[in-house]
């Protein structure tokens, strides 16, 4: 093969920079996503809100990124990953600075709802491009290495906007700062490379269009069980992500800064679950094609029972925080990111060429509508249900542990047809 600087290339530099590029604009995503977290409780002030309409920001991002998710999913098999990358992300660091100057909480629902919007088409672009960049055999280490930046994210959008919200100004400081990153990438995922727009067969000249395209992987039966699972794993996710620096400070009497340090101190030694993860479910994947899929619910049932010892052990700690309750709660952060790399990668193994972008964006419209999208706010609405505060908001995200578990079942159905599936993706 030629090897010229329009030759798209499996492995190499070229390989190297869209995983960089990828996992920084992951990072800005997840940063500017889940910094809302640690400000939940200000807002909440603020504004006068109960914990239902404090959970209705978290949630109506996520419904943004539903709502648009498959639209631009379909974008990115018929135009350009790398310019939808560039464009999406320079999309949701607008609504971000937006975000900080927001004065009354309908405006303020109305910008987190279109930073989801933006971050609706970056994920099934780079999912895409990034699996199309290396061999299969390191397809879900790599991107196990381009999720594990979503802890990265986190981590960094509760430190620091927690640090730049007590020190600097308030709430409003973070997101006018966080806005800035996400410009510059956008600008570098232009340099990216990307592989032509695959047609669906050799007899056809256009690529599937919208509806054949979401007939032709509803016909996919791993991908319909993997993608109930997804809800109910998205909706766990989702849930304490949002609500776990609240119980926090509402147990504690912490400050937004501390919260933030704390969760940021604990995810940190879970930052490796995503690469280990898909370390191991590629080794297991080698052994069976199955091997991914129970890697995802074996790593989310376990975070599931974890995250039910938090909460005891939060409940029983006293005045401080001991020592166990960081243990389990960075083991949760590790268990629960392991299942990430091998759910993308079983979206990209079961889909043809023509329906690997659109693969993804139904797994991520899927994941949030059939549960991510109202994880905080149900959290939220059982908070006031049970008389809010730490005790109402501990027995909320309970419930959500409990129903995060019955993703295993879903998944295991999903196992069921995997190795046929597979077998027909790549006979495309």
């Amino acid at each position: 093969m030629k090897n010229d600087k329009n030759t798209f290339q499996v492995g190499g530099p070229k390989a190297l920079y869209v995983l960089i590029i990828s996992s920084l604009c992951y990072l800005v995503d997840y940063m500017d996503r889940n910094v809302m977290g640690v400000l939940l409780q200000p807002i909440k002030i603020e504004f006068g809100l109960n914990d239902f309409q404090a959970g209705l920001l978290p949630t109506v991002l996520v419904i943004g990124v539903v709502l648009f998710v498959f639209p631009t999913a379909h974008l990115v098999d018929r135009w350009s990953r790398k310019k939808m990358i560039s464009v999406m992300v320079l999309f949701w660091s607008l609504f971000t600075f937006l975000t900080g100057i927001a004065r009354n909480f309908p405006t303020l629902l109305a910008t987190r709802f279109f930073v989801g919007v933006g971050e609706a088409g970056y994920s099934p672009a780079a999912a895409a491009l990034i699996s199309a960049s290396y061999h299969d055999k390191k397809k879900a280490l790599m991107l196990g290495i381009y999720t594990m930046f979503v802890t990265v994210g986190s981590i960094i959008g509760v430190v620091l906007g927690g640090y730049v919200s007590a020190n600097f100004g308030g709430w409003r400081v973070p997101f006018l700062y966080f806005a800035i990153p996400g410009v510059i990438l956008a600008i570098l995922a232009l340099f990216m490379q990307d592989y032509k727009t695959v047609k669906a067969s050799p007899d056809k000249e256009k690529t599937l269009g919208f509806w054949e395209g979401i007939k032709a992987l509803m016909k996919i039966r791993s991908l319909r069980w993997l993608w109930l699972g997804y809800g109910l794993y998205s909706l766990l996710v989702t849930a304490v992500l949002a609500w776990i620096p609240a119980l926090l400070m509402r147990t504690f009497g912490f400050g937004e800064d501390k919260a933030g340090v704390v969760i940021g101190i604990v995810a940190l030694v879970g930052l490796m679950g995503a690469p280990i993860g898909g370390l191991i479910a590629d080794r297991w994947q080698s052994k069976t094609l199955k091997g991914r899929i129970f890697l995802a619910g074996a790593s989310v049932f376990a975070a599931a029972v974890i995250l039910l010892f938090v909460l005891w052990s939060i409940a029983n700690d006293g005045q401080s925080l001991s020592i166990r309750s960081y243990v389990l709660l960075a083991l949760y952060g590790l268990t629960n990111t392991m299942a990430i790399a091998p759910l993308i990668a079983i979206s990209q193994d079961v889909a043809s060429p023509d329906l690997k972008g659109r693969a993804w964006g139904m797994s991520v419209l899927a994941n949030n509508l059939l549960g991510g999208a109202w994880g905080p706010a149900l959290a939220g609405a059982m908070s006031d249900g049970f008389g809010g505060g730490a005790h109402g908001l501990s027995i909320a995200l309970a419930i959500t542990g409990v129903l995060g578990m019955m993703a295993l079942i879903f998944w295991w159905f999903s196992s069921r047809h995997c190795p046929a599936d597979i077998a027909t993706a790549r006979s495309a």
